[in-house]
C-alpha cells in the first residue's frame, strides 16, 4: 500500500512493533515501554496528518491484548488527527474451548469495538465473516491484495510444477502430493517461504514417510518468489478447519490474491470465513470441503488431467482480481477510508 499511495503523491511512514523491520528505510519500530509518548513525539515530529491502524490481535497477542491502541488513539483524537484502521482479524472465535479464551476474546471484542469508535466510522475489513463481531459501527469489506508483486498475467508456466506455501503443508496434502509424485514422476513440488526450525523438522520428516519430493525455497525475496509463483502450473492453498468447518480461505489471504493476479488455477479449502458468493467453486476456484489425503489427491489429480479446466478457473482468477483485487481497485478503496 505504501508504494501505491507514494505513487499518487503521498509520503507514508510506517511504526511497527516488529523488530525485523528495523532498518527498513520509511520504517520506525516503537518500543514495548512508553507508546503513548512515542507515538505522540513521531506524529509530531514527522508532522503525521491520517493515521491507518491495521489491527490483527493474532499478531499482538504474543506480547499481551493490545489495550493500548486505544490509549493512543484517543491520544491522536484529541489531537486532531483523522484515523482509520484496517481490521485484518479482530478476536479469536467465542466458541473456542476454555474459559480463559472466551475471557480473552471478550477482551479483543471490547478493545476492537472502542477502536472502532475513535476512528468515527473509518473503518474495514477484509470479508464480511468479521461483521459480527462490531456493536455500532460497521465496517466497509476490502479485500486484501496481492503480498507478492507478480506481474498480472504473466505466466511462464512450465505445466509440472506445483506450488505449497510452506506454512500450510498440511500433512494430508503431503501425502496426496506424494501419490501423485509416484503416478507422475515428473511432478515438481516447491514449498515457497521459510519455515521455523521445529515446523521445518516436522515437514521434512512428513515428507520422508510420505515419499514425497519437493524443493523448499527458504527465505527468498518477494521478487524470486514472485518468478516460483508464476512459473507454477498450480496452487494449493490449504487452509485448517475447525470441528465445525470453521476457518477456510477467505480474501484476507494476500496468497490467493497473488496466485489469482498470476492467472493460476488454485485448489483451497473452503470453511465459513469463505465468501463463496465471490470465490465461486468451479468457476475461479476449486474448493475442497475437507483436508483428507483423498479429497486433495482427487482434486489435485482431476486438475492436472483437465487442461480446460485448469485454463478456465486461471482465467475466472485473472478476471477476478482485475474487478476486486487489482491495487488502482483496492487502493481507491483505501484511499477514500483514510481521508473520508
Amino acid at each position: 500500500m505504501r508504494e501505491w499511495l507514494a505513487l499518487q503523491g503521498h509520503k507514508v511512514l510506517i511504526a511497527t512493533g516488529t523488530v525485523a523491520s528495523q532498518g527498513e528505510e520509511g520504517v520506525w519500530v516503537y518500543p514495548e515501554n512508553g507508546r503513548i509518548a512515542w507515538f505522540e513525539r513521531f506524529c509530531f515530529e514527522k508532522q503525521i496528518t491520517h493515521v491507518l491502524w491495521q489491527y490483527s490481535p493474532y499478531a499482538l497477542h504474543p506480547k499481551g491484548l493490545a489495550g493500548w491502541v486505544n490509549k493512543v488513539a484517543n491520544s491522536f483524537e484529541k489531537g486532531g488527527i483523522h484515523q482509520s484502521v484496517y481490521f485484518h482479524e479482530v478476536q479469536i472465535r467465542y466458541s473456542v474451548p476454555g474459559i480463559f479464551n472466551k475471557i480473552r476474546a471478550w477482551q479483543q471484542h471490547r478493545i476492537a469495538n472502542m477502536l472502532a469508535q475513535l476512528c468515527k466510522g473509518s473503518i474495514a475489513t477484509s470479508i464480511p465473516f468479521y461483521l459480527r463481531y462490531f456493536d455500532k459501527q460497521k465496517p466497509v469489506c476490502i479485500p486484501v491484495p496481492a503480498n507478492i508483486p507478480v506481474i498480472p498475467g504473466n505466466r511462464s508456466a512450465t505445466n509440472d510444477s506445483i506450488v505449497v506455501f510452506a506454512n500450510r503443508a498440511l500433512p494430508a496434502v503431503i501425502q496426496a502430493l506424494a501419490i501423485i509424485q509416484q503416478g507422475q514422476p515428473g511432478i515438481k513440488v516447491i514449498f515457497l517461504g521459510n519455515l521455523e526450525a521445529t515446523q521445518k523438522r516436522a515437514t521434512t520428516e512428513s515428507m520422508a514417510t510420505a515419499g514425497l519430493r519437493a524443493r523448499f525455497t527458504g527465505v527468498v525475496s518477494v521478487g524470486e518468489l514472485a518468478a516460483e509463483l508464476q512459473a507454477a502450473s498450480l496452487v494449493l492453498l490449504p487452509q485448517p478447519l475447525g470441528a465445525k468447518g470453521e476457518g477456510g480461505i477467505s480474501l484476507k489471504n494476500g496468497t490467493l490474491s497473488a496466485a489469482m493476479a498470476a492467472g493460476l488455477p488454485v485448489i483451497a479449502t473452503r470453511g465459513d470465513m469463505t465468501d463463496t458468493s465471490l470465490l465461486v467453486h468451479g468457476h475461479n476456484i476449486h474448493l475442497l470441503n475437507a483436508n483428507s489425503t483423498e479429497d486433495w489427491y482427487k482434486a489435485i489429480h482431476h486438475l492436472l488431467g483437465d487442461t480446460a479446466y485448469r485454463e478456465k478457473l486461471g482465467h475466472e482468477a485473472l478476471q477476478f482480481h482485475e474487478r476486486h483485487l487489482a491495487w488502482p481497485v483496492v487502493g481507491n478503496q483505501l484511499f477514500e477510508l483514510l481521508t473520508g
